[in-house]
């Protein structure tokens, strides 16, 4: 293939092919923007990286009501490196321990945002190994990952306080098996009505749990799988999406839902991963 700019017109030539595309002058092209100071950055393995950005982007969603959750935010503090996003109907939360990384911040709190976010998945994605590097400037971050570079402004805001909202401690909990629980959202998904709600129904005698859905045009569903109950039963229902993208971002056999009210912030958690939080709001009664 042979490339030409003739004037105006730039010229594909193959053995068998000949096209002309119109170009325009590259002066017009906007000046791509740069970091300023590069003192301030952070260094961190793709796999790190890529891992703890799929496990909360998938709680982020585009807003140009509330731009500041529009993103994912990265927070430097107490020796950790805390990536979280929130739609305000569910949040993940994933941290990463300062001994995998290398940074020369101690504190700092920006927002990414998602166009972005997905972007630097995408590349991370394609890497197999390596490393990446984050530099922050005042309203600008630059990710250089292998040979690829991505530059972005910064969403200007501020995240909203979601440590008000994570429940402490949570008096009624369950333990369930993950795969089995996947297994009957997906069952149940068939049959959500139009909010997609499903319903989680502890039985009477603490042992199982029933996940629900009904819709008059197309019927009912009931899965029972068991449990491990720890407080009161309860009845309490979800946009299957949601409970669905929390499922997925555990690895382990073991899954913990706890709750303190049916109409409150409920939270998903493995023993085995505390550097995971995902947090979602039920279906109010």
């Amino acid at each position: 293939m042979t490339l030409e700019e003739k004037g105006n017109n730039l010229t594909i030539i193959t053995d068998n092919y000949e096209a002309s595309v119109l170009a325009q002058d590259p002066k017009d092209f906007p000046i791509i923007p740069g970091i300023q100071n590069k003192k301030n950055s952070i260094k961190t393995g793709v796999e790190p990286l890529k891992e703890a950005l799929s496990n909360v982007i998938v709680a982020a969603q585009f807003s140009d009501i509330r731009p500041e959750i529009s993103g994912v935010l990265v927070n430097l503090s107490g020796g950790k490196i805390t990536l979280v996003a929130t739609d305000s109907f569910r949040l993940a939360e994933v941290t990463i321990n300062f001994n995998q990384t290398q940074s020369s911040l101690k504190e700092a709190a920006v927002i990414i945002p998602l166009k972005t976010g997905t972007e630097v998945l995408r590349i991370l994605n394609a890497e197999k190994e390596g490393n990446a590097e984050i530099f922050i400037d005042q309203n600008q971050v630059l990710f250089e990952i292998g040979n690829n570079y991505v530059i972005s402004r910064l969403v200007d805001g501020k995240f909203p306080d979601y440590q008000a909202i994570v429940p402490r401690e949570t008096k009624n909990e369950i333990s369930f098996n993950r795969e089995e629980m996947m297994n009957a959202v997906k069952l149940a998904k068939v049959f959500a009505g139009r909010a997609n709600d499903v319903s989680l129904v502890v039985g009477d005698n603490g042992k199982f749990l029933e996940v629900c859905s009904s819709d008059a045009s197309l019927g009912e569903n009931r899965y029972r799988l068991p449990v491990k109950l720890r407080g009161s039963k309860f009845k309490i229902s979800f946009n299957w999406r949601y409970l669905m993208d929390g499922l997925k971002i555990y690895k382990g056999e073991e899954i913990v839902l706890g709750m303190n009210d049916p109409d409150r912030a409920v939270v998903l958690k493995n023993p085995n991963e505390p550097f995971l939080l995902y947090i979602a709001m039920p279906i109010k009664s």
